[in-house]
C-alpha cells in the first residue's frame, strides 16, 4: 500500500513537471499537444496508484488535474470522463466533492449536446444526495433535471422513473400537490399504453394517499375521478382500501383505520413510503379528535330554533346566529393555537434539546398541520351552514350566479376579469343585460381581423339577467352569446361582391329547441365543447380555491372603498388562466378549421348576502376566443428550448444536420417551409450566399440540389476570445470615433481609469448633461452624443428629482421619435383599448334604454359606474405590461355625470392589489383630463368629419323567451355601428409621469369612442380609452434605416463595416439591443459557441475606447472568409523550415 502511494506521488510530480517544462523551437511552432497527452497519462497512472493504495482523495484530485488538462487540450469528452472518475473516487470519502465533480461533468456533456449522459449523471447526484448526504430537497431537484433531459431526448421511460422519484420525495417533504400531479400524469400516460395501463392503479393509489394526507373530501373526489378514467381501478384492492380509509378518517375512527391498513398489509406488503404517509394520516385523526370535540354541530334543536326565527320573518337573525357560531369556533381555534405555541416555546427553552435543528423542523410541521386542520374545520363549518340554510328554506340562498368569457388573447383575459368583478360588485338589477353580453363578444371580433369568433358559455342555471321581468327567479337555464365573423361577399348591400370582414353574426347557443339536445353545449353529444369541460361544472365548494384580488376605489366625491373579489387564476400562476382546445372544423357556421382558448369566470354563491363567511367562489361560465387554425405558424424545428412540445411536426425540417441548425420564421401559417437553416457555430455560409437558407426554398429543392447547395463551410484557424485589454493607439482611436461621429474634443486622451461621466468635465458641463438632449437647442449633437445623452437622462430622472428646479415641464417629455417601434411592440396593449372603444361605440349607438319590447323582455339599462370601472380595471388585470387604463368621457357624455374618468392602475406586475381613481375629482384647470393632450387631440380630430370610421354590420339572433324555446331575429336586423381602427388612435411621446400614479417613464395610446347625440340621429365623439405602458418595456432599434424613418436611435449601432446590425428583442430601453452578424464573404473568427458579436459587449468596448480606457473593440470584427481552406500541415511546415535554413547557409 505504501509503495503504491509513493509511486503515485512520483508520477504526480513527473506529470506536473511535464506541464511546466519550457517549450522548444518545434514546440512553439507545432504546439505542445504531445507533452499534454503524456501528462494526462501520467496523471491517470498516478490516480490508479492512489486507488490501489486506497488514497481516494488523492486519486480524485489527480483525476481532476487530468480533466483540467484535457480541457486545455480541447478534448471535452475525455475531460468529462476524468471528472466522472474523480467523482467515483471522492464518493468513497467525500460525497460533497463527488457531487461537485459530477456537476462539472454534466456541464461538459450539456455543452456537447449529450443530454442523455448529463441526465444519467444527474441521477447519480440525486442518489448521492438521497443515500449519503440525506438531502431530499437537492435529490428532488436533480431527479427533476434528469427527467427534463430524458424528455428532451425522448427517453420517456427513464423520464417517468425520475419523475416518480420526484413525487416520492415531494410527498415525504409534505408537498402533496406536487406529488399528486406527477402520479396522475404518469398514470394517464400509462393508460394510453396497452402494456402499461394496469400499472396505473399503483400510481392512482399513491395519489389517493397523498390526497388523504390533505383532505378526505378531496380524496373522495379523486377516487371518483380515477374510477372514471380507469374503470378497472374500481374493483381493485387499492381503490377499496382508499374508500375504507376515507370513511374511517371522516368518522374519526383511529382503530378501524389501523385494522384496515394491517389487513391490507398482510396480503400486499406496504413499503416505507406507504407506511410513513399512512402514519401521518393516522396522527391527523388523533389530533383532529380534540378539535372536533369542541365544534358546534348543527343539532336538531339549533335547526328548530333557526326555523322558528325564519317563520317570524326575521331573516337577519338567522344569519346573525350562524355568524356567532362561526365567530365562537374561530376564537376557540385561536386559543388552541396559542396554547400549542406556548407548549412548543417551553420545550425550546427547557435546555433539554440535543438537536435544535430537528426540533425547529418538528415544531414547524406541527404548526403547519394544526393550521391545515383549522382551515378544513372552518370550511366544513361553512358547508354545514349552507346545508342548514337550504334545509330551512331560506329565500335568496340558492345558486343564481353569472359569468363572462376569457380568451387566449389579452383582451379575452381582461374580459373574464371584468365579468368576475361586475358579478360580485354590482347588485342584481345593475348587472349587464342581454345586449351588453352580445355586444361584448361582438367587440372581441370587430376590433381585430385575426379573431374568428368569441363566445361566453354559462353553466346550467348559472346565468342571471335583469333583461326579463320577474321577481323570484331570473335565472336562464342556459345562456351562451357567441359572435363570429361572416363572409359577406354575397350580401345584398355588397354590390362589389367583395368580402369586407366587417359583418358579424351573433346568436344565443343557449336557446335550444325541444328535441335538439345535440345542440346543448353542456352535453357530451356536443363534440366540440372541449373548452367547456376544462372548467365546468365546478364541483369544489370551498372558499380557498379561487384567486383573490383587491381593488381600492376613489370616487369623484373623494369617498373611498376597498373591494375584495375572486377572479380567474393570475398570469403568474401554474397552471395559468388559459386552457387551449384542440382544432375542429366549424361546420355550418364559418366552415373553416378553428381552434380556441378558454378562461373561467368566477362568481360567489350565495349571492349578495354581505356575509362572506357563508359564501364561496365558483366557476359559473367559460369565455372562449377562437382563431383561424390556418393562420397559426407550425414549428418544424427539432424539439429543444423554445420548442419543448408536444409538437407533431417537430423534426420535419430539411436542414442539413451536421453544418446547419433550424430556426423558425413567423408568418408562414399552417404550411411547410416556415423556417431557415442557419450555420452552426464553427461554420459559415458560402461566399455566394448572403443570408441563411430559407426553408421554403429547401423544401422545394431536388435531391441533388439539397445535397450540393444547402451546406455551410467549416471555419478554419478559429481563435480564442481575447482576454487581455490594452489602450488603443491614438490614431486608431480617432479613426473609430470619426466613423461613429464622436467629437474627440469632448473626450481627450487621458489613459485614466476613473469612471467619470462622458459629459461632466466641469460644473457647467455637468448641469448641461443633466438636461435632456432635446432641451439643448443651441448645441448641434451627433447621433452618438444624442443617444448617449438621452439614455443617461432616462436613467437619471427619478421620482425624487423630477420635481426639482432642474427640469421644466417640457423637459420631461422626449421627442416623438424616441418611441419608434411602439406601434408594433405594444400592438396587443393598444388593441385592448381599441376593443373597449369598439364595445362602448356599439353599445352607445345600438342600445336604447327607452325601448319597449313585447312579452317580458326589457331593454338594457344605461352604462353604470361599476361597469365602466370594471372594464378599465380588467385591461390592467389582463395584461401585465399595461400599468394603467382609463375611460375618459366628454362633458355630459356619461349618464348623470358632468365628468367621469375612471383610471385603473397597478403599482407592481403580477400583483393582486389594484387601484381605481376617478379623475373627475380634479378641479385644477391645468390638470383636468379635458385639457390633456391625448383627449384634446382626439376630440379636435373627430369633432366633425367621421367618414373615416369603419362601419360594422351585426346580425343578432336572440331567444324567443326567457327559457330559450327557439331563436329569432332581433327587432332591428341587421344593426350597424361605426368605430375606429387602430390607426385612428393617438400615441404619446415618452414622458415621465412625475408625481402621478406611476412615477416612471411611460407612454400612452388612446382610442376614441362614439355614440349618438341626444336625439339619436348623428354620431358624435363621446370620449377616449387610454392604456399606459412603461418605457422600459420598449426595445430600441439602433440598426441602420432610411433617412425618412423617425427613429432617434437609428444608425447608432457600433458594428464594424464588415458586419451588419440585427435587432434583438427583450433588451428594453437601453443601448446594445442588437447583434453584429458577419456580412457575405466574411466569417466569425472566434471559437466560443456563437456566430455573432453581442451588441451590449460592442457598446461597452466602444465606450471604453471613447473614454480612452483599455479596450478590445478593434478585435470585435469579422474577417475575410478564407481560413476554411487553409489547414496546418506538419510536412509542409518542416519543408519550409528546411528550405529557410538551406537558403540561410547558402547566403
Amino acid at each position: 500500500m505504501a509503495e503504491s502511494d509513493q509511486k503515485g506521488e512520483q508520477l504526480l510530480a513527473e506529470a506536473r513537471k511535464k506541464i511546466n517544462s519550457p517549450k522548444g523551437l518545434l514546440g512553439s511552432l507545432f504546439g505542445s499537444s504531445g507533452k499534454a497527452e503524456e501528462a494526462v497519462e501520467l496523471f491517470e497512472r498516478a490516480a490508479n496508484s492512489f486507488k490501489m493504495a486506497k488514497q481516494w482523495n488523492k486519486a480524485g484530485k489527480a483525476f481532476c488535474e487530468a480533466a483540467q488538462l484535457e480541457n486545455r487540450n480541447g478534448s471535452r469528452h475525455n475531460e468529462a470522463t476524468k471528472y466522472v472518475d474523480a467523482a467515483n473516487c471522492f464518493r468513497k470519502t467525500d460525497p460533497g466533492e463527488a457531487v461537485k465533480c459530477l456537476m462539472k461533468a454534466v456541464e461538459v456533456y450539456t455543452d456537447m449536446g449529450r443530454f442523455t449522459m448529463a441526465a444519467k449523471h444527474h441521477q447519480t447526484i440525486a442518489e448521492i444526495c438521497e443515500t449519503e448526504l440525506v438531502d431530499l430537497e437537492k435529490a428532488l431537484q436533480h431527479y427533476e433535471r434528469a427527467a427534463d433531459y430524458f424528455k428532451g431526448e425522448e427517453s420517456k421511460s427513464q423520464a417517468a422513473k425520475c419523475m416518480l422519484k420526484v413525487a416520492s420525495f415531494a410527498a415525504h417533504l409534505e408537498n402533496y400537490k406536487r406529488a399528486i400531479d406527477i402520479y396522475e400524469s404518469v398514470a394517464t400516460q400509462n393508460l394510453e399504453n396497452s402494456l402499461l395501463k394496469y400499472s396505473a392503479k399503483e400510481y392512482f393509489f399513491r395519489a389517493g394517499i397523498c390526497h388523504l394526507c390533505i383532505d378526505p373530501v378531496n380524496a373522495q373526489l379523486a377516487v371518483t375521478k380515477y374510477e372514471e378514467m380507469f374503470p378497472a381501478f374500481q374493483d381493485s384492492r387499492e381503490a377499496k382500501l382508499l374508500k375504507i380509509l376515507i370513511q374511517h378518517v371522516e368518522d374519526n375512527n383511529e382503530d378501524e383505520f389501523s385494522e384496515a391498513v394491517k389487513e391490507y398489509d398482510s396480503v400486499s406488503r406496504l413499503d416505507n413510503w406507504y407506511t410513513t404517509l399512512l402514519l401521518r394520516v393516522k396522527k391527523n385523526i388523533s389530533d383532529e379528535g380534540d378539535l372536533k370535540s369542541h365544534r358546534s354541530p348543527f343539532t336538531s334543536d339549533v335547526l328548530d330554533d333557526l326555523v322558528n326565527v325564519l317563520l317570524d320573518g326575521t331573516v337577519f337573525e338567522i344569519v346573525q346566529s350562524l355568524s356567532e357560531i362561526q365567530a365562537e369556533t374561530e376564537k376557540l381555534l385561536f386559543r388552541e393555537r396559542l396554547e400549542l405555541q406556548n407548549t412548543l416555546r417551553e420545550e425550546a427553552t427547557s435546555g433539554l434539546v440535543t438537536d435544535r435543528r430537528e426540533m425547529e423542523i418538528r415544531h414547524r410541521d406541527e404548526l403547519r398541520r394544526f393550521d391545515m386542520k383549522a382551515v378544513t374545520q372552518l370550511d366544513q363549518l361553512v358547508m354545514d351552514q349552507q346545508v342548514m340554510l337550504q334545509r330551512s328554506g331560506l329565500p335568496l340562498f340558492h345558486v343564481t350566479t353569472k359569468a363572462e368569457d376569457l380568451k387566449v388573447l389579452m383582451n379575452a383575459l381582461a374580459k373574464g376579469f371584468f365579468f368576475s368583478f361586475i358579478l360580485q360588485k354590482a347588485f342584481d338589477n345593475d348587472e349587464p343585460g342581454l345586449m351588453y353580453h352580445y355586444l361584448s363578444v361582438v367587440a372581441d371580433v370587430s376590433h381585430s381581423p385575426k379573431v374568428n369568433a368569441s363566445g361566453l358559455y354559462f353553466s346550467v342555471n348559472s346565468s342571471y339577467t335583469p333583461s326579463y321581468k320577474g321577481f323570484f327567479n331570473k335565472t336562464l337555464p342556459l345562456f351562451a352569446p357567441r359572435a363570429f365573423r361572416a363572409d359577406d361577399y354575397n350580401d345584398p348591400i355588397r354590390i362589389e361582391r367583395i368580402s369586407t370582414l366587417n359583418t358579424i353574426e351573433a346568436d344565443d347557443l343557449g336557446a335550444i329547441p325541444q328535441g335538439h339536445q345535440s345542440m346543448n353545449y353542456t352535453s357530451d353529444h356536443y363534440r366540440i365543447n372541449e373548452w367547456y369541460r376544462k372548467w365546468l361544472p365546478d364541483i369544489v365548494k370551498r372558499q380557498d380555491t379561487k384567486t383573490t384580488y383587491h381593488v381600492k376605489i376613489r370616487y369623484a366625491n373623494n369617498t373611498n372603498e376597498t373591494f375584495t373579489w375572486h377572479g380567474p387564476p393570475g398570469a403568474d400562476e401554474v397552471p395559468g388562466p388559459v386552457q387551449w382546445s384542440r382544432p375542429y372544423f366549424d361546420c355550418g357556421r364559418s366552415n373553416k378549421w378553428i381552434f380556441g382558448a378558454s378562461v373561467p369566470v368566477v362568481d360567489i354563491i350565495p349571492r349578495h348576502t354581505q356575509f362572506r363567511h357563508i359564501e364561496f367562489p365558483t366557476y359559473v361560465a367559460v369565455s372562449v376566443l377562437e382563431m383561424d387554425y390556418e393562420r397559426i405558424d407550425i414549428n418544424q424545428c427539432p424539439l429543444g428550448e423554445g420548442n419543448q412540445g408536444p409538437n407533431f411536426v417537430a423534426g420535419t425540417a430539411k436542414c442539413e444536420e451536421t453544418t446547419t441548425e433550424c430556426e423558425p420564421i413567423h408568418g408562414y401559417g399552417f404550411r411547410r417551409g416556415g423556417y431557415q437553416c442557419r450555420c452552426k457555430p464553427g461554420f459559415r455560409l458560402p461566399n455566394v450566399v448572403h443570408r441563411p437558407f430559407l426553408g421554403d426554398i429547401v423544401e422545394r429543392a431536388t435531391e441533388q440540389e439539397f445535397r450540393d447547395q444547402f451546406k455551410c463551410l467549416p471555419i478554419g484557424f478559429k481563435a480564442q476570445v481575447p482576454t487581455d485589454w490594452t489602450y488603443m493607439e491614438p490614431w486608431l482611436r480617432l479613426k473609430y470615433m470619426s466613423q461613429h461621429e464622436v467629437d474627440p474634443r469632448h473626450y481627450p486622451i487621458s489613459n485614466s481609469t476613473e469612471n467619470i461621466s462622458p459629459y461632466a468635465k466641469d460644473v457647467e458641463a455637468q448641469e448641461r448633461s443633466f438636461r435632456p438632449p432635446h432641451a439643448l437647442r443651441n448645441e448641434s449633437l451627433s447621433t452618438f452624443d444624442y443617444v448617449a445623452r438621452l439614455i443617461e437622462f432616462y436613467a437619471k430622472v427619478n421620482p425624487e428629482n423630477c420635481k426639482s428646479s432642474l427640469f421644466r415641464e417640457e423637459d420631461l417629455i422626449m421627442r416623438g421619435d424616441a418611441r419608434f417601434g411602439a406601434e408594433e411592440q405594444f400592438e396587443n396593449e393598444a388593441k385592448q383599448a381599441l376593443r373597449l372603444a369598439h364595445f362602448l361605440s356599439s353599445f352607445l349607438q345600438i342600445v336604447d334604454s327607452q325601448e319597449r319590447f313585447a312579452e317580458l323582455r326589457l331593454a338594457d339599462k344605461p352604462l353604470t359606474v361599476d361597469q365602466i370601472m370594471g372594464e378599465a380595471l380588467s385591461i390592467v388585470l389582463g395584461n401585465t405590461r399595461v400599468r394603467g387604463a382609463g375611460v375618459f368621457w366628454d362633458l355630459n357624455a356619461f349618464p348623470n355625470h358632468t365628468l367621469f374618468a375612471p383610471y385603473a392602475y397597478s403599482k407592481e406586475a403580477f400583483g393582486r392589489k389594484f387601484n381605481i381613481d376617478d379623475l373627475a375629482r380634479i378641479n385644477d384647470t391645468d390638470k383636468v383630463y379635458l385639457n390633456k393632450p391625448f383627449f384634446r387631440e382626439l376630440k379636435s380630430r373627430w369633432a366633425t368629419n367621421l367618414e373615416e370610421l369603419e362601419k360594422f354590420y351585426v346580425k343578432i339572433k336572440i331567444r324567443s323567451n326567457s327559457t330559450g324555446t327557439y331563436k329569432r331575429r332581433y327587432e332591428r336586423y341587421p344593426v350597424w355601428f361605426r368605430a375606429p381602427n387602430i390607426s385612428h388612435g393617438w400615441w404619446s411621446a415618452p414622458y415621465f409621469d412625475c408625481d402621478g400614479f406611476h412615477n416612471a417613464w411611460v407612454l400612452t395610446y388612446a382610442a376614441p369612442f362614439f355614440g349618438l347625440d341626444s336625439i339619436r340621429e348623428a354620431i358624435v365623439f363621446k370620449g377616449v380609452v387610454s392604456v399606459t405602458m412603461e418605457l422600459k418595456d420598449l426595445d430600441v432599434n439602433q440598426c441602420s434605416d432610411n433617412f425618412y424613418v423617425e427613429n432617434a436611435f437609428k444608425n447608432s449601432h457600433k458594428c464594424d463595416r464588415n458586419s451588419y446590425c440585427v435587432p434583438i428583442l427583450g433588451r428594453g430601453f437601453d443601448v446594445g439591443g442588437y447583434q453584429c452578424s458577419c456580412m457575405q464573404g466574411y466569417e466569425y473568427p472566434y471559437d466560443n459557441g456563437i456566430t455573432f458579436f453581442d451588441g451590449q459587449l460592442v457598446e461597452a468596448e466602444f465606450m471604453n475606447l471613447v473614454l480612452d480606457k483599455k479596450t478590445r473593440y478593434d478585435l470585435l470584427k469579422c474577417r475575410l472568409a478564407s481560413g476554411c481552406v487553409l489547414y496546418p500541415s506538419l510536412l509542409l511546415i518542416s519543408c519550409l523550415v528546411c528550405l529557410a535554413r538551406f537558403l540561410a547557409l547558402r547566403w
